[in-house]
């Protein structure tokens, strides 16, 4: 089953406001995230389990990388993250 859900945001970024957008497909018991990165536009996709997703957004322990979280904050990809402090 899946169940197509777009999503726009702004986030604020050393003063700057960014937009980044992405879509969620469902999929046995994984959520499929298609992120943009709102700095270099990269298009990628971040399957997260659905009981990991539940978790992480009641504040719960997780099994999430530190990327998979920043994708779902803010849609940032790495190496524009590491890019940020070089």
């Amino acid at each position: 089953m899946k169940i197509p859900i777009k999503v726009d945001a702004v986030h604020e970024l050393k003063g700057k406001y960014i937009p980044w957008k992405y879509e969620q497909d469902y999929e046995k018991d994984k959520y499929l995230f298609a992120v943009q990165c709102p700095m270099c536009k990269v298009k990628r996709t971040v399957p997260i389990a659905g009981q990991q997703l539940f978790y992480w957004h009641k504040d719960m322990d997780n099994d999430l990388t530190a990327s998979e979280v920043e994708a779902l904050k803010t849609g940032i990809c790495d190496p524009c993250w590491d890019n940020m402090f070089d």
